[in-house]
């Protein structure tokens, strides 16, 4: 991380002088991938730009440069982009061809392409049969396609533990999580140092609700990954969530802090989930602390669950002004929902807001007079 902040720094001084400076294209890769992943386009156009002045002609700048407008989903500049790379038998470039041709939903013609590489036989064909299959798995509505590909890509290299685990995948997809379970379970036996093997292990474990198992997955997985951030970023959000399913509510909490020091992390993914620890501890202080910078945002994966547990812990310490102004609003925006997330916290305990009877949206100075009426206010 270091030295991406003084290649940052470099890169903004350069800009703000106005002088030219000489980067190598890994430096320009760096910079574009870094810009691409935080979302700022400015300086995304700049890196570009800059590419293009030092490093015209070569591939890996192109191919970057191809990759960043596919991210973005615009696979008809991508597809331009691609149409002046001349060189051959290149890896990344076949490959990032059958992904723009999969992105413009030319699938005959990507397959197409993926056939006369089977019958050259090119020594990277292993290569270009891994990723199609994550290609096509992680696209929408492709699963059958996806399945058809996989099956014949394994009949090709039977060995390959890509594809066998993106079989496996590909059958979590489909909602066969027993038949995919017990796949990932010689997987596991098969490879027991592959944190990709594990971590769909535990995921698996946990969407069957064996969570001692899954947390026990998830550990294997963090200790055989060690290069990957982003994905151990996402196996220890996953074994924390399962420790607070599982009433382990300390251990969760301490997970969580580990992650704040030790990731750049995403408040909208953390913060959420941490409150309820604290809300299940009976720290409500703490839980409102986390959730005040979060509540409100659009982007929250449960924003009424957000909104319901804010209101709790406001009224909880003391805030009840403030939770007032706060379901008045939610009352606006869901009010059945709001009321029924409510009703699961056991909030309103009196026989006249125990169980909520369907109201019209248009009135919530009703259900404001009843939420006044109740002891989540009163009491």
């Amino acid at each position: 991380m270091e030295e991406m902040n003084i290649l940052l720094e470099r890169f903004y001084s350069t800009q703000m002088s106005g002088k030219d400076a000489y980067f190598d294209v890994d430096e320009i890769i760096e910079l574009i991938n870094y810009f691409l992943e935080n979302e700022d386009l400015s300086h995304l156009n700049d890196a570009i730009n800059l590419g293009y002045k030092l490093h015209p002609d070569d591939t890996d700048f192109s191919l970057t440069i191809c990759q960043s407008l596919m991210a973005m989903n615009d696979f008809k500049s991508a597809q331009k982009v691609l149409d002046g790379i001349t060189v051959k038998d290149n890896e990344d470039v076949d490959l990032c061809r059958i992904e723009c041709l999969l992105g413009l939903n030319r699938y005959n013609e990507a397959m197409t392409l993926v056939d006369e590489l089977v019958n050259a036989n090119v020594p990277y064909l292993e290569y270009i049969l891994e990723g199609v299959a994550c290609m096509l798995n992680e696209m929408e509505g492709m699963q059958d396609q996806a399945l058809d590909f996989i099956k014949k890509a394994m009949a090709l290299k039977p060995d390959n533990f890509g594809l066998q685990i993106e079989y496996c995948f590909n059958h979590e997809l489909r909602g066969e999580t027993k038949k995919a379970l017990e796949l990932c379970q010689k997987l596991v036996d098969k490879e027991p140092f592959s944190s990709d093997a594990w971590y769909m292990f535990g995921r698996l474990h946990s969407l069957c609700l064996n969570i001692d198992k899954a947390i026990e997955a998830f550990d294997f997985a963090i200790a055989a990954e060690q290069e990957d951030h982003k994905m151990l970023y996402e196996i220890k959000c996953l074994k924390a969530y399962c420790l607070l399913k599982s009433g382990n509510y300390e251990e969760a909490i301490s997970c969580y802090e580990e992650l704040i020091m030790t990731e750049q992390i995403d408040i909208l993914d953390i913060n959420p989930f941490m409150a309820k620890c604290y809300m299940k501890i009976e720290d409500y202080d703490t839980a409102f602390q986390l959730l005040e910078p979060v509540v409100g945002n659009e982007n929250l994966l449960d924003e009424v669950a957000v909104t319901g547990d804010m209101i709790y812990c406001a009224i909880e310490t003391e805030r009840r002004e403030y939770a007032l102004e706060l379901f008045c609003e939610a009352l606006k925006r869901y009010p059945h929902s709001i009321l029924d997330y409510l009703s699961t916290l056991n909030m309103f305990r009196n026989d006249e807001m125990g169980t909520p009877a369907p109201m019209n949206p248009a009135y919530p100075e009703e259900l404001t007079r009843m939420f006044r009426s109740s002891n989540i206010y009163c009491n």
